[in-house]
């Protein structure tokens, strides 16, 4: 019901559009956040405490070295190795499909 009134009212400069636009921004706001167990309710260390976390969430990890020779994987041989960087043939592709 409530699209449809949007829809016949739409964003013409009307109480009703003011009403939600106003339920809306309420609804949105942050007034607290609780980090590390501490509760913020001041909007400039609401502020910090926002992006700080999309810093240390976007922010690039140090990643740790990865040998995949760790992982006990048996080596190819050099035939197979030949093998798997030749070419596709026609015949293998009329397999395939």
């Amino acid at each position: 019901m409530s699209r449809c009134r949007i829809l016949k009212e739409g964003d013409r400069n009307t109480r009703y559009f003011h009403l939600v636009a106003t339920m809306r921004r309420k609804r949105k706001l942050i007034e607290k956040l609780t980090v590390d167990g501490q509760t913020i309710t001041e909007p400039s260390e609401l502020k910090k405490a926002v992006i700080s976390y999309f810093k240390n969430l976007y922010t690039k990890q140090e990643s740790s070295t990865f040998d995949i020779g760790s992982l006990g994987l048996a080596k190819l041989t050099t035939e197979q190795q030949q093998r798997l960087e030749a070419p596709v043939t026609l015949q293998e592709i009329k397999e395939a499909i």
